[in-house]
């Protein structure tokens, strides 16, 4: 029986440094790692076999040490693993529909999540929330151009999220603060999606509008941009395309992997991450926040 995808590509990194470092006298993987701008403990765990680099690395491990990594090889066993289930790649990719409000993108996402996975590798949210602050508040809470259709999916949402992170389901989320009312969002967020398997890692920074993709069960991804008052998706290209997958989930994988700050894990809450998290928001941000 053939490994999983993702076996393959750290199968096949692990041997091309353990060549890289035989041939450099056994003390080369400090270099790899200069080269790379990571830790050299990330560079030993690939060496090891117990994670794979980023998409981004993975070509430039190609691009510095042709002799060792192969771009072809690693570029499709990536977009492979990306998809989670190698017969995903052979299915016929779905028209494209396009949400046009916040009600609506929310209420997609929410109709996705509540329909039951065929498989177990189904039960998995990768959430991209990066989004700006408007007046120091949460601005689905408190924009009075947010209806209350609006509010209502958002409720929605993040309930069906809250159950099925208690079930037990694969949660990865990303998220930003540059201010009291997104920090105050995202602090609720880590308190509510209570589960075994929930990471939630934060920048602590403002951004500007950005594309925050959400994908759902490896199967089913919102590309998503913010409307110009809500500061939340206003609308969203939902796409069921093995290719947009695997793009959406090399993307989410690269701005989590490098998030400074581990707010949740599935041990649970990380007070003093969180701790951390607030006081670089708050030197970094031109308000006081409570």
């Amino acid at each position: 029986m053939t490994a999983p995808a993702d076996e393959q590509l750290r199968a096949a990194v692990a041997n091309g440094l353990e060549r890289l470092n035989r041939d450099h006298g056994g003390r080369h993987l400090g270099r790899v790692a200069t080269a790379l701008g990571v830790h050299r403990s990330s560079v030993s765990r690939w060496h090891a076999g117990r994670a794979a680099p980023s998409f981004e690395r993975c070509m430039v491990l190609a691009e510095r040490y042709p002799n060792y990594f192969d771009r072809a090889e690693l570029s499709e066993l990536q977009a492979r693993a990306a998809l989670g289930d190698d017969h995903l790649a052979f299915a016929p990719p779905e028209h494209p529909h396009v949400a046009t409000s916040i009600a609506a993108v929310y209420g997609a996402a929410a109709e996705c999540l509540e329909r039951e996975p065929a498989t177990p590798a189904g039960r998995e949210v990768l959430q991209t929330s990066l989004h700006l602050d408007i007046d120091d508040t949460d601005p689905v809470e408190a924009d009075p151009f947010v209806t209350q259709a609006d509010r209502d999916a958002f409720a929605r949402y993040k309930s069906v999220m809250a159950r099925r992170a208690a079930e037990g389901w694969r949660i990865r989320v990303v998220a930003n603060a540059g201010g009291p009312g997104r920090l105050d969002a995202v602090e609720r967020m880590c308190a509510q999606l209570d589960g075994p398997d929930v990471e939630i890692r934060g920048y602590p920074i403002a951004v500007p509008l950005v594309m925050s993709p959400l994908v759902i069960g490896r199967r089913e991804v919102f590309l998503a941009y913010d409307g110009l008052r809500a500061r939340r998706p206003a609308s969203a290209l939902v796409l069921r395309a093995p290719t947009a997958v695997a793009w959406a989930v090399q993307y989410f994988d690269q701005i989590y992997d490098e998030a400074p700050h581990r707010l949740r894990t599935p041990r649970g809450l990380v007070p003093a991450a969180m701790t951390a998290f607030r006081r670089t928001v708050e030197r970094e941000g031109s308000c006081s926040i409570r």
